[in-house]
């Protein structure tokens, strides 16, 4: 472990020199498939006054999906990307022009279904202590950028969370806002339980407030899977479910006339 700025770090993340092997990697190499378009994000890590940070993006109001929306640098997958380190790196240089040589990457998650209707696979990776001084934004797609302390999705100050009813199902989603004197556009969503996961992976603690019955410090890849898991299930039965009342919209009238 790591003392910074009289906080604890873990120094295998912080100090890596390769890419971090997840046991699930196989898993992840398989290009799971919920039969929805698959996307990748890039939680850019760096320090700012010895504080480590997180950089995020606000996304253009004239976007048609998410607009204004805080998200990660990342986007669609395309065909040409190798894989969904490459779709990270290559919409993390096209959104605020991060070079992909900065980039050191740490580890891929397992993915995660969005509220867009989206398969995310998360990359993590450390980028220069002054990367933002060389970014330049893409105003047709980010509105700005900002960074946040990482240690910030560890504290329940400025954390909030309900239920919403999506697609017939109550999803709890997190929320991260600052008062007036140091305001930040709202955190929410995906974006926030991301940055809760990796916050609590480099500071080897669990968040200050209640999380999912999935999130488990100790083996949150495991968690991942789990959600992922369920999630394909439920989806899969709603596609069955489907397919019969179909069927029988069709069959019914013909089996009167019988």
């Amino acid at each position: 472990m790591l003392l910074i700025c009289g906080r604890t770090v873990r120094s295998d993340i912080v100090e890596l020199d390769g890419p971090v092997q997840s046991q699930y990697g196989q898993l992840i190499k398989t290009n799971l498939d919920l039969g929805t378009p698959r996307a990748a994000v890039l939680i850019a890590l760096f320090f700012k006054n010895s504080r480590l940070h997180v950089l995020l993006t606000r996304r253009s109001e004239k976007l048609r999906t998410a607009p204004g929306e805080v998200s990660f640098p990342g986007g669609k997958r395309d065909a040409s990307d190798e894989d969904d380190v490459a779709t990270a790196l290559r919409e993390a240089e096209e959104e605020v022009g991060l070079l992909p040589s900065d980039v050191r990457v740490l580890c891929q998650l397992p993915p995660l279904y969005s509220l867009h209707s989206m398969t995310v696979s998360p990359v993590v990776g450390f980028v220069p202590n002054n990367c933002l001084e060389s970014l330049t934004i893409n105003k047709s797609e980010v509105e700005e950028v900002f960074t946040v302390p990482l240690e910030m999705f560890l504290s329940k100050e400025f954390h909030h969370g309900n239920f919403t009813n999506w697609v017939g199902r109550f999803r709890y989603i997190h929320f991260f806002q600052r008062g007036r004197k140091n305001p930040l556009p709202t955190i929410f969503g995906l974006t926030a339980y991301l940055c809760i996961c990796v916050a609590s992976i480099v500071y080897d603690r669990d968040p200050d407030f209640k999380m999912e019955a999935t999130f488990d410090r100790k083996d949150l890849e495991q968690g991942f899977v789990i959600a992922y898991s369920i999630l394909s299930l439920q989806l899969k039965m709603d596609v069955y479910r489907k397919q019969r009342m179909a069927m029988s919209e069709v069959l019914v009238p013909h089996m009167s006339k019988l």
